[in-house]
């Protein structure tokens, strides 16, 4: 993400302190979490079974079903709306998502009953019942935290939702040195969703009151309706290939599957977190500007698939060795499918800037309809390549859809905003012709220097770096000094 381009066109708008501000807070919070999500996962698996983790995959799941249902916009449209911080339109906010919460909490802790009969965990209803006071908690966040976004208030931001995550992730680690099984998990989950909602009241205090705004109501109810369907269709694209796994395998193969996975998405996962909450706002104060808002879609298109090429190559050469490494010898047998899922983490982060475009623009069914045509493609291919290849062919199901709808996806753009095709898929060949010159470099060097596979992913992560710096020496040449004059 070039944000340097973001904050050189803001300069006249008198944001520009506040984005650069925010992109330290955002990029400390997001990198602090994921730290220590990834130092939890490492301390974990060798204190639980992965068929814990394969049961806490399908909770997730379960969990995330639900929460699509919840999701309708709220954060959204309180940013993108000129009227947003009026007490009248935050009552309205808050009340559509907290009852939308309490009908789905009481149908989920229902159904609770059918998805242990489906998955044969009959045995941990109330493990799953437990999960679902999370959905009551998201949906009753205090409506002040997104008011704080929309100011470009990063550091509020990231005090409630990292502060909530690392809170959750110390509980998680915490518990299970008492209780060794995946209760430590689901407690630690919801304890991560009560700090946040705890801390949204602490940092950005407000009080839901019974005083509505027709024409707010109206709004609300108008972009809710645009919104309507994308959480679903995103949740069924991110979470099918668990829930068919977890239908044809053992809980054991799933919870391998679910951590190399989560390694895999911590790109995806540090992106979303540094990225979404500087886009969403500027791309709203500047949705009129399609030449400005072109020009950061190529750039950050261009550095996200470009600066992953090497993690991508990397993955392919020494997912057996990192895995080995992170998790213990009997997640290697992941290697495939973690290589894969790393590369449809790089790909679909390179949608980000597009998805936020819609958003800002007030056009959330293009949004629907990408994420529409992803979801049809995963339904489609999901089944047969489990059937066919195993989990790497659940893993390339996943990225072919990424791949395949991009381009629909740059199509729209182009009729929206003019962003030139041509531009957008040179780039994709740039990160080809990448990965296959550092791939060549470190084929030849694992083949004329075999060693470890410790020293392997030292040789590895040298090799990258080195990458890295080659690019940004070439940026600096290009760019930077072009820049000062």
């Amino acid at each position: 993400m070039d944000l340097s381009k973001i904050q050189s066109s803001l300069k006249s708008d008198g944001i520009r302190t506040r984005v650069m501000k925010g992109s330290f807070w955002l990029g400390l919070g997001s990198g602090g979490e994921q730290g220590l999500r990834f130092l939890r996962n490492i301390i974990l698996a060798r204190i639980l079974a992965p068929d814990a983790f394969g049961l806490m995959a399908i909770i997730l799941a379960v969990n995330a079903a639900f929460e699509s249902f919840t999701q309708i916009g709220i954060k959204e449209a309180i940013i993108q709306n000129p009227r947003g911080e009026e007490q009248t339109y935050l009552n309205g906010a808050w009340f559509m998502s907290f009852g939308r919460s309490i009908l789905l909490f009481t149908g989920a802790v229902i159904s609770a009953y059918w998805v242990a009969y489906f998955y044969e965990i009959q045995q941990h209803v109330l493990l799953v019942q437990t999960s679902f006071a999370v959905i009551l908690l998201n949906g009753s966040v205090s409506a002040g935290a997104y008011i704080a976004l929309k100011r470009l208030e990063y550091k509020k931001w990231v005090v409630i939702t990292h502060g909530g995550g690392m809170i959750g992730v110390f509980t998680a680690i915490s518990l299970s040195v008492v209780l060794e099984n995946v209760w430590a998990l689901v407690l630690g989950f919801v304890a991560e969703a009560l700090m946040r909602n705890i801390l949204s009241y602490i940092i950005c205090p407000y009080t839901p009151r019974f005083q509505f705004d027709r024409d707010h109501l109206h709004s609300l109810i108008r972009y809710a309706r645009g919104m309507f369907g994308i959480p679903i269709l995103y949740f069924i694209y991110a979470q099918m290939d668990i829930f068919v796994i977890g239908k044809l395998y053992p809980k054991n193969d799933l919870g391998l599957y679910s951590m190399a996975a989560s390694l895999a998405q911590a790109p995806s996962m540090i992106m979303t977190t540094l990225v979404n909450p500087i886009l969403m706002p500027v791309f709203s104060k500047k949705q009129s500007d399609s030449a400005w808002i072109n020009d950061v879609i190529l750039r950050s298109t261009k550095m996200i698939l470009i600066a992953g090429a090497p993690l991508i190559v990397f993955a392919v050469f020494y997912s057996e060795d990192l895995l080995k490494a992170v998790y213990g010898k009997q997640y290697a047998v992941m290697a495939v499918p973690f290589a894969v899922l790393l590369a449809n983490t790089i790909v679909r982060s390179a949608s980000i800037p597009i998805a936020n475009v819609y958003l800002a623009m007030g056009r959330p069914e293009l949004n629907r309809n990408f994420t529409g045509l992803r979801t049809i493609l995963i339904i489609a291919s999901i089944y047969p390549a489990i059937k066919w290849f195993g989990l790497p062919g659940a893993a390339m199901a996943v990225f072919l859809s990424s791949v395949i709808s991009t381009f629909p996806q740059v199509r729209t753009m182009n009729r929206l905003t003019g962003l030139p095709a041509k531009s957008f898929i040179k780039i994709f060949m740039q990160t080809i012709m990448i990965f296959c010159i550092v791939g060549v470099i470190i084929y030849t060097i694992r083949n004329l220097w075999p060693s470890s596979a410790i020293n392997n992913l030292i040789q590895g992560v040298a090799i990258c770096v080195t990458c890295y710096g080659v690019m940004v020496s070439i940026y600096l040449k290009n760019y930077g000094l072009r820049s000062d004059h």
